[in-house]
């Protein structure tokens, strides 16, 4: 009942006793009007509280509401009478003593205000039915209701409702008791951009966001927010929220390092609200503890800790207890009592688990996207309320489908056209290749084998010379001569090994540039030897071809080992086998 609890306590210390005349509301504004309304029936409620037959009390506000409402009917003033209609209610409810009866009474109100034409007042009662719930502990039905009337006064704007700065910040408190203090902060702070019409003692929401900018170690914005508090509440002649005031401005200053700053503020605090506010000096009386410990004075410290307040220790929802066994632990390492520090720990640990469980924002989640839902699923069956446009839209929707649908299918089926054209392709580009390879090899060999038959013809001839020069004193000048061409013909010129070596690149494709590279030294005439090794042509034939001797072959083979090593005759041997 935070919200109507601060209305209560805000505007009770801000109006005149007795009731405003109906007379005078007829020379206010709209806005105005509604305050005036507002101001009168929480007065009421604030006397309500304390009387002995509320029932009887109840009747002096609802008679006057009644004549609200017939002047607001004089006056068309169809907010006016909502809101008059919706006070009549919550004056029952509130002059209600019974536990669950305001519960039920604000449910059956339901239907009612359902047909309530003007947004604000609807949300104005979701706002109260959820304020109840909530302190009945029934947090899920509350939190639905009041974040339909947040969703309301969204869509509304806050700009047209009188009340927007209390009603953020009453969901500012809400989103802070639910430790989602970032959201806390976020409605705190839009509640500042609109005027306090005076409906509520504004230091307690400058208190409660002083507490989330602490949450949210923004110590700077804390204390801003602490020193308001301390001046409005002087001002209100409240004591004993000064005092508060000045315990959590101490508290901000110890957090940020300042432990001797904050003492005084501590002290002050205790001072004011020992028999004011117990749980509260207790509190502070902790913090101050834990300032001492950070100086080192803990002697001092220890008058803070022997009496603590037994009955906060057994109240879990409060950060009483486990400020304390934090402490506790803290004062006994600084004493030299691990064991019992330790002790101090694992009851802090297990005590934070179970706050934990309790103080989760997954429900505040749940029930934030739940709303989200619905406000969906109202905007939808809005649109469904004409079933032919409903149809309609429905058609659009298939035809968009199928044609999406067709899209797709077109462009996959374009896709795997053009995959296999490339495959096609490729395999096309493959057996050329192939092809080009094998023309290259068949050319080569027949090269080599024109050569070939080339030495072997020079041979015969040179043994039929051999031959005759044993019989003939002097052999034909023309067979020597012919003998000469041949030769000539059968060694490879510069212009022959550069179509010969094209053969070769073509058969045998990157085997002299990797050749190159491994052995960048070797010379021409080596870089032949090797081509023509891996042509596997006989030595007498390649000393044909190169126009040497077989010994020379011979040597050069050598020659060539020796160069590379025995490592060079094993990559040779692969890059042969391999190419």
């Amino acid at each position: 009942m935070r919200f109507l609890v601060g209305l209560l306590l805000g505007w009770g210390l801000l109006l005149p006793d007795g009731w405003a005349q109906v007379d005078t509301l007829r020379s206010l504004s709209p806005d105005r009007r509604l305050l005036a309304i507002c101001r009168e029936t929480l007065r009421w409620h604030i006397m309500t509280t304390h009387a002995r037959n509320s029932f009887a009390d109840s009747t002096t506000a609802i008679r006057w509401l009644d004549s609200v409402r017939t002047l607001a009917l004089e006056q068309q003033d169809e907010r006016l009478f909502w809101y008059a209609t919706l006070q009549q209610f919550v004056s029952r409810v509130v002059a209600e003593k019974r536990l669950h009866k305001p519960i039920t009474m604000l449910r059956a109100a339901e239907g009612r205000m359902a047909q309530c034409p003007v947004p604000a007042v609807r949300g104005t009662y979701y706002i109260y039915y959820g304020e109840w719930l909530l302190h009945q502990g029934k947090l899920e039905e509350a939190l639905r209701w009041l974040f339909r009337a947040r969703n309301l006064f969204e869509e509304i704007g806050y700009d047209h409702i009188p009340e927007a700065h209390q009603y953020l910040s009453t969901l500012g408190s809400i989103y802070y008791s639910f430790s989602d203090y970032r959201r806390s902060v976020q409605y705190y702070e839009q509640a500042q951009r609109y005027p306090n019409p005076g409906l509520a003692v504004d230091y307690t929401n400058w208190n409660t966001l002083g507490m989330a900018y602490l949450r949210l170690e923004q110590y700077k914005l804390a204390e801003q927010a602490f020193r308001q508090v301390i001046r409005r509440a002087k001002a209100a002649g409240d004591t004993a929220y000064e005092g508060i005031g000045y315990g959590n401005l101490g508290n901000t200053l110890r957090l940020s390092g300042k432990p001797r700053e904050a003492l005084p503020y501590l002290y002050k605090e205790v001072a004011l609200n020992y028999r004011r506010v117990p749980e509260s000096a207790a509190q502070t009386s902790l913090y101050i503890a834990k300032a001492l410990l950070a100086l080192d004075s803990t002697e001092k410290a220890w008058r803070y800790l022997a009496h603590p307040n037994r009955a906060l220790l057994g109240v879990r929802w409060s950060n009483y207890p486990l400020d304390y066994f934090e402490v506790m632990a803290l004062y006994y390492r600084k004493m030299g009592d691990l064991e019992q520090g330790a002790r101090f720990i694992d009851s802090a640990v297990v005590l934070k688990d179970s706050m934990l469980a309790v103080r989760t924002s997954t429900l505040l989640t749940t029930a934030d996207n739940t709303q989200k839902a619905e406000k969906y699923l109202n905007n939808l069956s809005r649109i469904e309320t004409e079933k032919q446009w409903g149809i309609t839209t429905r058609n659009i929707v298939i035809l968009a489908l199928l044609l999406i649908g067709a899209l797709v299918l077109y462009a996959i089926r374009q896709k795997q056209r053009r995959l296999e054209q490339e495959r096609t392709l490729l395999a096309e580009q493959r057996r050329q290749a192939e092809a080009e390879l094998a023309h290259a090899q068949v050319q080569l060999v027949q090269y080599v084998r024109s050569l070939s038959a080339k030495n072997q013809l020079v041979e015969q001839m040179m043994n039929e010379l051999a031959l005759a020069r044993q019989h003939l004193a002097d052999p034909l000048p023309s067979q020597s001569d012919s003998i000469r061409t041949l030769l000539t013909s059968v060694i490879l010129t510069d212009k022959d090994w550069l179509q010969f070596r094209q053969l070769f690149e073509q058969a045998h494709p990157g085997f002299l540039q990797q050749l190159r590279q491994t052995y960048g030294e070797l010379s021409p005439a080596e870089v032949r030897l090797l081509t023509l090794l891996k042509l596997e042509v006989p030595t007498k034939q390649m000393a044909f071809m190169l126009g040497v001797s077989p010994d020379s072959i011979h040597k050069s083979r050598y020659r060539l080992r020796k160069k590379l090593g025995s490592l060079g005759d094993t990559y040779l041997q692969g890059l042969f086998e391999a190419s």
